[in-house]
């Protein structure tokens, strides 16, 4: 067992460090159950993160979710009546990416861009509007 002296060493450890390791262990234990009790409710689908996924995506995670928000507001997916977890999470599967904790703070980030807020879709636009310029010459 260790000496519980380099505790109180601050060369060697602050309290922050302790309280930020103990957050980030609540944080992961969190994750570790959520996962473990959704394989429980859902045995068929142990594929939880999408890690057989044969589709990769690309991008940066943010970009995906302004798309899932996207498809949410405009109510492309059953609707309107598929939560935005619902959509992260299929989404996630199919892509491989887990997006399933982040998707409410990526809305958040979304938010704060006050003068580009939909960079991505701005951007998939352009690429497309290219294209179909590029085919029609």
């Amino acid at each position: 067992m260790k000496d519980s002296r380099e505790l109180l060493d601050e060369a060697f450890f602050t309290w922050h460090d302790h309280t930020f390791s103990v957050i980030m262990a609540n944080e992961m234990l969190l994750d570790y159950l959520s996962k473990e009790i959704e394989k429980l409710e859902d045995p068929g689908n142990n594929n939880v993160n999408g890690a057989n996924s044969s589709y990769l995506w690309c991008g940066k995670k943010i970009d995906l979710a302004e798309l899932i928000y996207a498809l949410h507001y405009a109510k492309m997916v059953n609707g309107g009546k598929t939560t935005i977890r619902e959509l992260a999470g299929m989404f996630g599967q199919l892509f491989g990416v887990d997006l399933s904790k982040d998707i409410y703070r990526f809305h958040a980030e979304i938010q704060q861009l006050k003068i580009d807020s939909t960079k991505f879709l701005d951007f998939l636009r352009s690429v497309l509007q290219q294209r179909l310029d590029e085919d029609n010459e």
